[in-house]
């Protein structure tokens, strides 16, 4: 999984760096884990795949990493 776009929690786990695929099928979500050609099933509502939230910054804005503000010139 490309770690940058994705999140995939497992039954509250991060497990997003043990996944190579998964697949939609409501009520369920089937999950290929890596090293694995077994899919495995899951309820919808013990998964959650996030997606980062990607915002415009602007010049009167600050990034903020570890603390410290980071601000567009």
């Amino acid at each position: 999984m490309d770690q940058e776009r994705f999140m995939i929690i497992v039954k509250g786990d991060d497990k997003t760096q043990d996944v190579c695929t998964y697949e939609m099928d409501p009520p369920r979500v089937r999950i290929i884990y890596k090293g694995s050609s077994k899919a495995y099933p899951y309820q919808l509502n013990d998964i959650q795949i996030l997606t980062p939230t990607v915002q415009d910054i602007t010049e009167d804005m600050a990034v903020f990493y570890d603390e410290y503000p980071y601000f567009i010139m």
